[in-house]
């Protein structure tokens, strides 16, 4: 019987230093050997005192291992991992000095995100509701807002984005910040002014694009946003879009 696939890696930052017993995202980039097709999965886990974590995959392939923590975030280089094989000596070195870990605020840290596919869900601060779909991309995603007399979701604050983190799978979903008007001006699908944003300092699973491509922002899987056009990582892999309207659906639960 052959062993479960993993990748084992190590995260440092730039004086050697481990990063111990940390919180932090991942997210792995899996193209098939033979070109046909892949993935990417992302979620939470935890160092260990040597900044170690593992990773457990199911598909032989080329793969990514994007790691982010805080504000940091590092990509490794593509490596191959064939069936049945253990990569166990990736090493991931932040570009920064150790940061000192964020105390958790026990009135004000994000709830675990739950399953809410199809369901309305009303935010008790604002009196909106928020939905998860599924989508093929952007355009369909405001379709089908639309034919529920709603928006692609506006970002207003900080206290909406943390809502939002706390409620939904943390894996990327679109949003409706978009330049499509306009080059260069993001505005909102639904008219709202822009009052807040929340880009990603560094480019995860960075293209060649020119910044005139990237129409549409996503809500990457660290929690911040990325432009993308449709030859980006992101436009092939992101499924899901969060729609908000503020016509309350007869059926909407209450987050609180």
């Amino acid at each position: 019987m052959r062993p479960r696939m993993r990748i084992r890696g190590r995260i440092v930052f730039n004086d050697g230093s481990p990063l111990a017993d940390a919180r932090i995202r991942i997210s792995s980039r899996q193209e098939d050997l033979d070109g046909s097709g892949g993935g990417t999965s992302s979620g939470g886990t935890q160092t260990d005192a040597d900044g170690t974590f593992t990773e457990y995959v199911n598909e032989a392939g080329l793969y990514i291992v994007t790691v982010a923590y805080q504000d940091l975030s590092v990509t490794s280089e593509q490596f191959v991992l064939n069936a049945g094989e253990r990569r166990e000596d990736l090493l991931l070195m932040f570009d920064s000095a150790p940061i000192a870990p964020v105390a958790e605020d026990v009135e004000t840290s994000t709830p675990p995100a739950f399953d809410r596919s199809g369901v309305w869900v009303v935010n008790p601060e604002n009196g909106h509701a928020y939905k998860e779909i599924y989508v093929e991309g952007p355009e369909e995603a405001k379709a089908l807002a639309t034919a529920e007399n709603a928006y692609l979701v506006s970002i207003n604050d900080e206290m909406e984005q943390r809502w939002l983190e706390g409620l939904f799978d943390p894996a990327p979903f679109w949003i409706g910040l978009s330049d499509v008007e306009t080059e260069g001006e993001w505005q909102w699908d639904s008219g709202e002014p822009v009052t807040y944003t929340n880009w990603s300092p560094n480019a995860i699973f960075p293209d060649d694009l020119d910044d005139a491509e990237k129409d549409y922002v996503v809500k990457i899987f660290t929690g911040e946003w990325q432009a993308v056009g449709t030859e980006s990582p992101f436009w092939r892999i992101t499924r899901r879009a969060i729609i908000e309207t503020d016509a309350l659906p007869a059926e909407a639960l209450t987050a609180e």
